[in-house]
């Protein structure tokens, strides 16, 4: 009895000691078919949730204005591109004012004095320009469910917000409707009283030469030899959700690279502003707005990175680098006669960041 618990006490103390597990060592026999239930996930870091940061590249946008567009003036308020006419502070039942001013000589008949407002302006012009790349932020998580030695075939899921900025600041050729409204001088007991040199800006406060409220409308002029300044801006975010087959390939215990592949599917969403000045025969006249605008995109993605594996305080995590092509469908901002299109047909993604076993 005590001879055979002798030999069996041998026989334990001589078997070999367990291995720690390489996480891409797998048996060959079981080829794409390893049961999940024998996966030991405490120890295998390849399946993550991984956030980062990504910068887009190659993301280009077409702006085009055709039609005749409004002026947003303030001729309502008594405010010209050459001057104003607006109550003082000292109302009075003849309808004088001291709160007036003019800029150039040629609005001075003698008797009145004329105004001038752009109220619309009339353009066909089209321009590209390519979109400054902004930081977003990328949150994925990969998973895999069969081995082949170093090899794994998984899956991976992705969110990515990436900022779009585009902007147009060419200056176009347009033809201005400016209206025109006449304003007579007041009279003295000399006759018509001489108004002051151009340029000529009186005060709220009822002193100087007066001016009297009212102004009678004239014939409209159209001048076809105009121009616009300023800029148009495309602020948007594409927000786009990926789910893809992956293949990851173990190169050491600690590091690894893997690509993926699948499609893709966002929304581009955000406004379109306009901040112009349009420069006329008689002066500078000052538009601007918005709208804003949401457009379905698709696609598909290719994706490369590698991981490295570290132990930090006793917990897991990964570093990944990597970049990503992504082509997807344009997207429309459109709102009578603008219109800026975003082409994201050849976007391509730089990532970086970090990732944790789950």
């Amino acid at each position: 009895m005590r001879t055979t618990f002798f030999w069996i006490a041998l026989a334990c103390v001589a078997l070999p000691a367990p291995a720690q597990q390489d996480p891409f060592v797998r048996r060959q026999e079981t080829l794409f078919s390893l049961p999940i239930g024998e996966i030991d996930r405490a120890s295998d870091w390849t399946h993550n949730f991984r956030f980062g940061v990504i910068g887009g590249l190659n993301i280009h946008g077409d702006f085009k204005m055709s039609g005749t567009f409004k002026v947003a003036n303030h001729a309502a308020q008594g405010i010209y591109d050459d001057g104003y006419v607006r109550q003082d502070n000292f109302p009075n039942s003849q309808g004088y004012t001291s709160y007036w001013g003019y800029e150039d000589a040629g609005q001075n008949d003698g008797t009145a004095l004329t105004m001038h407002s752009a109220t619309s302006f009339t353009a066909s012009e089209q321009s590209s320009g390519r979109a400054r790349m902004i930081p977003g932020i990328e949150m994925a998580y990969s998973d895999d469910f069969w081995y082949w030695g170093r090899m794994r075939i998984g899956f991976e899921s992705g969110v990515s917000i990436l900022p779009i900025y585009l902007e147009d600041n060419r200056q176009m050729t347009a033809t201005v409707t400016n209206s025109v409204l006449s304003f007579q001088i007041p009279t003295g007991p000399n006759g018509t009283i001489e108004l002051p040199d151009p340029p000529y800006h009186g005060g709220r406060d009822g002193i100087g030469p007066q001016m009297l409220l009212g102004g009678t409308p004239q014939s409209s002029i159209v001048d076809s030899s105009d121009t616009v300044t300023g800029r148009r801006t495309i602020n948007a975010g594409l927000g786009a959700l990926r789910l893809g087959p992956t293949v990851l390939l173990g190169v050491s215990e600690n590091f690894a690279v893997s690509a993926s592949a699948g499609p893709v599917i966002g929304v581009v969403a955000g406004q379109y502003r306009f901040n112009e000045n349009i420069q006329t025969t008689f002066g500078q006249a000052h538009n601007q707005g918005h709208f804003t605008s949401a457009d379905l995109v698709y696609g598909g993605y290719v994706n490369v990175f590698a991981v490295y594996h570290f132990v930090d305080n006793d917990r897991d995590a990964c570093l990944f680098i990597g970049g990503q092509y992504m082509p997807m469908t344009s997207a429309t901002f459109s709102s009578s006669g603008r219109s800026a299109r975003v082409d994201l047909s050849g976007q391509v993604y730089l990532s970086a960041g970090i990732g944790w076993p789950f």
